[in-house]
């Protein structure tokens, strides 16, 4: 309860916090005359705001309808930009005056996380400004986000030790690839299983069960399995995961290449690799 002008007015306000998200607090507040003379006051009133983090800004916008019946908005944003060279990324956070630059090469949605000093920030698509206090040093790691479904191998660039100074920017540059993790049942042209086939693809290899089923996990970039027979014969199973999310089923598919399987376990040569 508050007086003002004469009268008294009744007030309510709740607030809302979110941990994930672009919008991170919504709030609203509202007023009421209920006794004593408003005048030409309006008998009600009231306000809304969101608080914002975004990828390239953050903020906080009001929306206001005063008792005097006008409605004020107001919007507040901020950001940074860092730039190194060739390389030039924006951030929605003001953290400092110096900052590190990820080029990841993250595809689409693509999530990891980096872990400074103890802290994890998300890093989404393919590159990204953390803005950074100067005068500081920093251990850097590269890991899998816990919030995304995709798992990536970070093959070079996991860790780093920096130490920024007032308008420095520093270029962190991994080797990522997305993985996925393919299971599924492999057959020749004629229909028959690839039954116990040591079967490749660009990372790695695995062995196929009785039934030519087999799991491994496949770069996304090069989403193919090959088997190698007769010494210089190839058959080649061509995966379509494009939107394949870290593991998929793929059920039965054809290694191209490879009339039958018969003709290669008759030659004793189903463990070629």
């Amino acid at each position: 309860m508050t007086h003002q002008n004469g009268y008294t007015m009744a007030n309510l306000s709740a607030r809302k916090q979110f941990d994930e998200g672009t919008i991170r607090t919504v709030g609203a507040n509202l007023s009421r005359a209920i006794s004593g003379d408003t005048g030409d006051d309006k008998t009600l009133s009231g306000g809304a705001y969101a608080q914002f983090d975004a990828r390239y800004a953050s903020g906080t916008l009001n929306v206001n309808s005063a008792a005097d019946g006008y409605i004020n908005t107001n919007l507040t944003a901020n950001g940074s930009v860092g730039w190194q060279g060739k390389n030039i990324a924006a951030s929605g956070r003001t953290d400092g005056n110096a900052g590190v630059i990820f080029n990841t090469g993250l595809e689409d949605d693509g999530q990891i996380s980096a872990k400074i000093n103890g802290r994890i920030f998300p890093l989404n698509g393919k590159r990204n400004y953390l803005p950074l206090s100067p005068y500081g040093r920093y251990e850097v790691e590269l890991q899998n986000s816990k919030n995304s479904l995709d798992s990536y191998d970070i093959v070079s660039g996991r860790k780093s030790h920096l130490t920024l100074y007032p308008g420095n920017v520093a270029v962190i540059e991994p080797e990522v690839k997305q993985m996925v993790t393919v299971s599924g049942r492999i057959r020749a042209e004629d229909g028959t299983l690839l039954a116990n086939a040591r079967i490749n693809n660009h990372i790695g290899r695995t062995r196929t069960d009785e039934n030519g089923e087999f799991v491994m996990d496949v770069d996304k970039k090069y989403p193919t399995i090959d088997f190698r027979y007769s010494g210089n014969k190839t058959c080649e199973v061509a995966l379509e995961l494009n939107q394949a999310r870290g593991a998929v089923w793929v059920g039965d598919v054809v290694c191209s290449g490879l009339s039958s399987w018969a003709a290669v376990t008759q030659t004793g040569e189903e463990n070629e690799s």
